[in-house]
C-alpha cells in the first residue's frame, strides 16, 4: 500500500508522536514537543517502500512525563499525513539513569525552579529565565544538563 506523506518529520510539527513503551511493557503515545509549536508547510508525496528520511532533533520537553522513573524504555516515532495515514520509525532503546552527586544537585535546582518544566526551551518570563540559567551555569556548568542551557 502507498502511504502519501512528507519529509517534514520533525518533533515540532505536531504530525509526529513519540510511542514510549516502559520495561514494564506498558506504552504512551505523546505528540506536542514544544511549548511554541512551529507552522511547517507539508508538501504531500508518496513514500516509496524502503524510503529513509534522517532527522535528529533535541528533546527538551515534557521529559520528566516521558521518562518519570529511572530505567529501560523503547521509544517509537508515529508520523501523520493529512489522511491520518501513518509511518513507523525503528524503535530505540534508551535507559533513564538517576542523577548522582553534582547532577542530582543541578537537578534539584532545576526542579525547584519556578519554571521546571520549560527550563530548557524558554518560558514567557525571557529576562527571568536568563537570570535563573546564568546561576544555573555558575554552580553547576559541568554537569550533564549544562550542555541544554542556553543563553541569548
Amino acid at each position: 500500500s502507498i502511504i502519501i506523506g512528507h519529509t517534514s518529520f520533525n518533533l515540532r510539527s505536531n504530525r509526529t508522536a513519540l510511542l514510549i513503551r516502559k520495561d514494564n511493557g506498558e506504552a504512551e503515545s505523546f505528540i506536542g514537543f514544544s511549548p511554541i509549536p512551529r507552522q511547517i508547510g507539508i508538501v504531500p508525496r508518496p513514500i516509496k517502500a524502503g524510503e529513509t528520511h534522517h532527522v535528529e532533533e533535541l528533546l527538551n520537553y515534557r521529559l520528566s512525563k516521558m521518562f518519570p522513573t529511572p530505567g529501560e524504555y523503547q521509544i517509537q516515532a508515529v508520523f501523520y499525513n493529512e489522511d491520518k495515514q501513518k509511518a513507523f520509525s525503528n524503535t530505540v532503546t534508551i535507559e533513564i539513569l538517576a542523577p548522582e552527586g553534582l547532577n542530582k544537585d543541578a537537578y534539584d535546582f532545576i526542579n525547584q525552579s519556578s519554571i521546571a518544566g520549560m527550563f530548557f526551551t524558554g518560558s514567557s518570563r525571557l529576562k527571568e529565565q536568563e537570570k535563573l540559567w546564568k546561576r544555573f551555569l555558575l554552580n553547576y556548568s559541568e554537569t550533564v544538563y549544562a550542555d541544554y542551557v542556553t543563553l541569548f
